[in-house]
């Protein structure tokens, strides 16, 4: 039987187990593998509807008879989007707070300070994503379309086009840092 002393002495165990410095890396490290499961779940589940719509099988969703189908396609593709983008933010978010819960001030912050500078501090396109997750999440989803286009070859491609209008009317979009 368990008494209302064997719940303090428990209590306390767990705070002293909580307050330990292996305690915080360790669930620091639970939480940003967990983030990064996510960033890469949505990932996946992005590519692999993208690499459905150029597939054969696509091919049926143009067909005017399907049209509600392909709506609902192309608004499962912007909700896949959506989320890749949330958790790239969240991931990075994520992965800070780990840095400077375990590494603080010491040399080691300093390195990854200047690699994170280099990669994607630097990188136009990590800008860009970075910028049209806050877009996204803070102005709107920007008119998205469908299109079919065929090569020289006649081998069809189906895209995903963003319209510029509705992206650059957001005064949000910052140039180099």
């Amino acid at each position: 039987m368990v008494d209302a002393e064997d719940i303090k002495k428990f209590e306390s165990l767990k705070k002293q187990l909580e307050s330990m410095e292996g305690w915080k890396i360790e669930m620091g490290w639970r939480n940003l593998g967990i983030s990064y499961y996510i960033f890469m779940t949505n990932y996946n589940q992005l590519k692999a509807s993208l690499e459905l719509f150029n597939s054969k099988e696509a091919s049926k969703l143009w067909a005017i008879e399907n049209r509600s189908k392909m709506n609902q396609f192309q608004i499962e593709v912007i909700r896949l989007f959506h989320n890749y983008l949330a958790s790239v933010k969240s991931l990075v978010e994520h992965t800070r707070i780990m840095v400077e819960e375990v590494h603080g001030n010491k040399e080691f912050l300093s390195e990854y300070e200047l690699k994170k500078q280099e990669i994607f501090v630097n990188s136009p396109l990590s800008r860009f994503v970075q910028q049209l997750r806050n877009y996204i999440l803070h102005k709107g989803i920007p008119d998205i379309i469908v299109r079919k286009t065929f090569d020289e070859s006649n081998e069809e491609a189906n895209s995903f086009i963003m319209d510029l209008t509705s992206l650059r009317s957001w005064g949000g979009w910052k140039g180099k840092r």
